[in-house]
């Protein structure tokens, strides 16, 4: 093995994500979150192995949803008429803001991952507002983190729970990058 080799990974990396702030910050999320769980990073490298995008993305999207990495709140989509929703009137013409689908599994403080529902891809909204960089999201995320998985076991006692976000424009970034191991997998 070359050391031209070890450096076209990270190249790689940069090349496809560099330009624009959401796909590092994603990424980042994305290898902390694996990090810390080592059997849905399993599952994600065997997917990859495999070349079983849907597999692949739906641990891309249960990882997106461990942690909330975007204050965005979308546009926001007017209220056609009065509604009501758990007992709260939403009068019309009132303007609903959609948080991040992300927030819903710190929102209520779970520590594992939520059970898979209807609502783990649409991390990126859905209907004529919805994300545009979702096609470019789920062609890109794959192909890197896929890449990633397929090379290396990531590890070395990161806990998500323990990684603190900071605000910094739109986005929630680590604070600071943990310690992570990355152990060259076997035939890789």
């Amino acid at each position: 093995r070359s050391s031209r080799e070890d450096v076209v990974l990270p190249l790689m990396v940069a090349a496809s994500v560099g330009g624009a702030e959401i796909f590092p910050t994603l990424l980042h999320w994305m290898l902390i979150f694996f990090a810390s769980h080592p059997t849905e990073q399993a599952a994600a490298a065997s997917a990859a192995k495999s070349n079983d995008r849907e597999q692949l993305l739906k641990a891309i999207y249960g990882a997106l949803r461990s942690r909330a990495y975007s204050v965005a709140l979308g546009p926001p989509r007017k209220v056609l008429a009065d509604a009501v929703v758990e007992d709260m009137l939403i009068p019309e013409g009132a303007l609903l803001f959609a948080m991040h689908p992300a927030v819903v599994d710190d929102a209520l403080g779970r520590t594992q991952l939520a059970p898979e529902d209807d609502f783990q891809s649409y991390a990126f909204g859905v209907g004529p507002r919805s994300c545009l960089g979702k096609p470019v999201a789920e062609a890109i995320l794959p192909a890197v983190l896929g890449a990633i998985l397929q090379r290396y076991e990531l590890g070395g006692g990161v806990e998500l729970k323990d990684v603190e976000g900071e605000v910094k424009g739109q986005l929630i970034r680590p604070k600071a990058s943990p310690k992570m191991r990355w152990q060259r997998r076997d035939g890789a």
